[in-house]
């Protein structure tokens, strides 16, 4: 009974040391904090910045393309700089450059040119063979894409946006040379009224791509046949138009768009065994049309149309079999 007793004793002493101790929490009390926006707005999403819509790492990215951007800088040059997403290059001028998103490879990435996708002309499209002087920004979407884009893939989307007119008559002409015969060029041209806007650019791009090189005979361990070359077969010829045609009014608006690219390059094979004749070929031919009305009814419900016909060659010729294909 005493034992009863004791232990009754030290359970209540032990509640009440609890009971002061949680007395004796210390309290803090905050501030209220007021949230508010405008209720018309409710619908928009705050804009980033255009230093975050260039290096944020999160889903949406935007690079915006200045018209005195490089005369010759592609697609590939722009997105290089884009966090989240890494760059493979197969060669150097004009050779062919894939892109990954977050790791995923070009196969299960979107491509798309103002909204008509590009990977339907091919399984795999190079990026390097779009001028960056005819685009206005590129937009990188990783992993969910917009609804507008009609399907998602596992790596997103890349939608390449080209440039709009001002509305007015400018002319911008760039000219660049370089070492190995390398020059080019791109000219743009705007023009447009109250209710429509023209332009037109056309760029060109080539090289000899003849530079000096070692040559270890294909005997890497024997310095006495090595002897300096110069690149043989290795030229570069593409040319790209690009033109835009904008009308609007009380209707909507529509757009009808061309793109056309070409390019000539020389594979000129392992050092050992230079090639003479083989070389690769691709054109491309697009043309878009757009009918847009954003506000339809009761200015929330909008409508777009898209029309467009596509068309990409890839040849490789080998006359005297000097690549080969196996």
């Amino acid at each position: 009974m005493k034992k009863l007793f004791l232990l009754l004793f030290f359970s209540l002493f032990m509640i009440r040391v609890f009971t002061v101790a949680a007395e004796e929490t210390l309290i803090i009390e905050l501030p209220d904090i007021t949230v508010e926006a405008a209720r018309g707005n409710r619908l928009q999403p705050a804009r980033p910045t255009p230093a975050e819509e260039k290096n944020s790492a999160v889903a949406q990215s935007i690079i915006k393309i200045e018209p005195n951007s490089h005369p010759v800088s592609t697609a590939i040059e722009e997105i290089v700089r884009t966090a989240g997403v890494s760059v493979k290059r197969y060669g150097g001028l004009g050779d062919f450059a894939t892109v990954s998103v977050r790791g995923s490879s070009l196969g299960q990435i979107n491509l798309y040119l103002d909204g008509i996708p590009l990977s339907q002309t091919s399984s795999f499209f190079n990026l390097g063979d779009i001028s960056a002087a005819n685009l206005e920004k590129i937009e990188i979407y990783r992993g969910q894409s917009p609804l507008r884009f009609g399907k998602s893939a596992i790596g997103g989307v890349i939608n390449l946006v080209p440039r709009q007119s001002p509305g007015k008559i400018t002319t911008n002409f760039k000219f660049l040379t370089g070492s190995f015969g390398t020059s080019g060029f791109n000219l743009l041209c705007t023009g447009g009224g109250e209710k429509y806007s023209l332009i037109t650019g056309v760029g060109q791009l080539r090289s000899r791509g003849d530079f000096s090189y070692l040559d270890d005979n294909g005997t890497p361990k024997e310095d006495n046949d090595d002897e300096i070359k110069i690149r043989k077969n290795n030229e570069l010829n593409q040319l790209d138009i690009f033109g835009n045609a904008s009308f609007w009014g009380e209707w909507g608006k529509i757009k009808l768009a061309h793109y056309y690219f070409r390019k000539h390059k020389g594979i000129p094979g392992i050092g050992s065994y230079q090639s003479e004749s083989a070389h690769f070929e691709n054109e491309f031919n697009q043309t878009n049309l757009i009918y847009e009305k954003p506000n339809l009814w009761p200015d929330r419900l909008g409508i777009e149309l898209k029309a467009f016909y596509s068309n990409k060659t890839d040849a490789f010729y080998d006359p005297d079999g000097e690549i080969g294909i196996g």
